[in-house]
């Protein structure tokens, strides 16, 4: 077998032909390009073992200072590859002086896992944690018929769909980069109105190099809520993964009657995808170890109101490559930790 990686980089790198046997059916989290848009700071490198001129495993990672994580991969034709080339991109961590490599497996069936565990603890040494980043999800199934699935909906959601549509507010696909630019600027506004830091810097650049990922690739779209005056109010981001839709990001900006308006967008966002043959609509996340006081909280609640189909993705792996790195991190995060609850006590104490 050869190991070989790539660092991606979306003006010279072609790595189309690495990750089409894989990709098809398996998370938008392992494709290159995706990744380079959504992180623009961070460096994405596309890892792969050649058999026989073939490719047999490849995982796409992603580098934070001295920390790799992969998503929802290896994507392998086996097991073996995908321990093979684990084993691989460790070694190669260990050489840059990382300080620790995480992988979550995109595995959900828990009796595959378990015993990919036993296999996987032959090999390796690793920790298992369970903490907000262990991945889980709401899961709507588009094989129900529509009113099977409308019939899920909390009351309030079916009142806010309800009251939406009495108000003359409709959703359509946005189909221009000058409505995907009227988009951001709702993005902006609303995680100002909340205090939340942005995600992204430039929001406006990453949401048009994700309109023009989706139409180059056909991997997702936008949708849009209109008054009935035809102003975008608000919309969220679809992305495609096999048979399912994957929520990415979403905004709503302010209305006259204060009307709910995400809640008719998902419901239309259900109708439009389970009619193009898409079996699940992934809503994007849920979050476990949220307190109650957190923001999450509440979108957890609004996810919940349209399914409670949750579904809990395995525990990721820990393989910690410098224990003294590990450890000197260890206590700076602690102690950083305790000095913001202690500063903000000092600053905020009435």
């Amino acid at each position: 077998m050869v190991f070989k990686y790539i660092y991606y980089s979306q003006k010279t790198s072609d790595t189309s032909q690495i990750i089409n046997p894989f990709l098809i059916n398996n998370s938008i989290l392992q494709n290159p390009e995706w990744l380079s848009i959504i992180y623009p700071k961070r460096n994405i490198c596309l890892f792969y073992l050649i058999e026989d001129s073939n490719i047999i495993s490849s995982a796409t990672v992603i580098e934070n200072h001295r920390f790799a994580k992969i998503q929802f991969g290896p994507l392998s034709k086996d097991l073996n590859s995908s321990i093979d080339l684990i084993i691989s991109i460790k070694n190669y961590y260990i050489k840059k002086h990382f300080i620790y490599l995480d992988v979550q497996l995109g595995l959900v069936d828990t009796v595959c896992y378990s015993n990919n565990i036993k296999l996987i603890k032959e090999h390796f040494n690793f920790r298992l944690e369970n903490d907000f980043k262990n991945w889980s999800t709401v899961i709507v199934n588009l094989i129900d018929d529509e009113n099977s699935i409308y019939s899920k909906f909390s009351e309030n959601h079916k009142r806010s769909i309800k009251k939406a549509t009495k108000e003359g507010f409709f959703v359509r696909e946005i189909n221009s980069e000058n409505e995907i630019l009227e988009f951001a600027m709702l993005y902006d506004c609303l995680y100002h109105k909340r205090n939340i830091e942005k995600p992204f810097k430039d929001s406006k650049s990453v949401f048009l190099q994700i309109f023009k990922f989706f139409n180059k690739n056909n991997l997702g779209f936008f949708l849009g809520v209109y008054s009935k005056d035809g102003i975008l109010m608000g919309g969220i981001c679809l992305a495609f993964q096999g048979n399912t839709v994957i929520y990415q990001f979403g905004t709503s900006g302010k209305n006259e009657n204060k009307v709910p308006i995400l809640h008719l967008a998902f419901y239309e966002a259900f109708k439009i995808t389970k009619k193009r043959g898409f079996s699940f609509f992934d809503l994007g996340g849920y979050n476990r170890y949220v307190d109650i006081k957190n923001q999450v909280y509440n979108i957890n609640r609004f996810k919940l109101g349209f399914s409670n189909d949750i579904l809990d993705y395995p525990p990721s792996f820990y393989f910690v490559l410098s224990k003294s790195k590990f450890w000197i991190y260890s206590i700076l995060k602690k102690t950083h930790i305790k000095f913001t609850v202690l500063l903000n006590k000092f600053l905020y104490k009435k």
